[in-house]
């Protein structure tokens, strides 16, 4: 089978060099200027709701989708390549290590440094009283 049918021609990925090539670091500056401001402007509206805040429930298309851990690192990749002009060899470790399980189970910390736990609710509501000023 000749897959040479498949493959795009030499001008067209002269093409697609050139667009990508051409003012790259102000695209670059751009993007993560544009990103920038979009999540000052999103935490500003997360910190200061026109309403109360609602918890949306769960429609059929909900359903239609499962959370996959395995898919966080095309995720990331694809919102590093977005956000940063970092090159795949600086990338690809960063997105690799999302694979690992960050989730410390080391209990040697509680020997060292005797502070109490609190439970995470609690530890919520603390948060939330201490906000409203109560």
């Amino acid at each position: 089978m000749d897959i040479s049918a498949c493959l795009p021609d030499a001008a067209w990925c002269r093409e697609v060099r050139l667009r990508v090539l051409t003012l790259w670091p102000l695209k670059a500056l751009a993007n993560s200027l544009g990103l920038a401001l979009f999540f000052v402007a999103y935490f500003w509206v997360m910190r200061h709701p026109q309403a109360e805040v609602a918890v949306m429930p769960l429609t059929a298309v909900d359903g239609w989708f499962d959370f996959a851990p395995a898919a966080m690192p095309l995720y990331a990749s694809l919102w590093l390549y977005l956000v940063t002009p970092v090159g795949a060899r600086v990338a690809r470790p960063l997105v690799e290590g999302l694979k690992v399980s960050t989730v410390a189970r080391e209990e040697r910390i509680w020997e060292l440094v005797p502070a109490a736990r609190t439970p995470f609710d609690d530890a919520v509501e603390e948060a939330l009283r201490h906000r409203s000023g109560g």
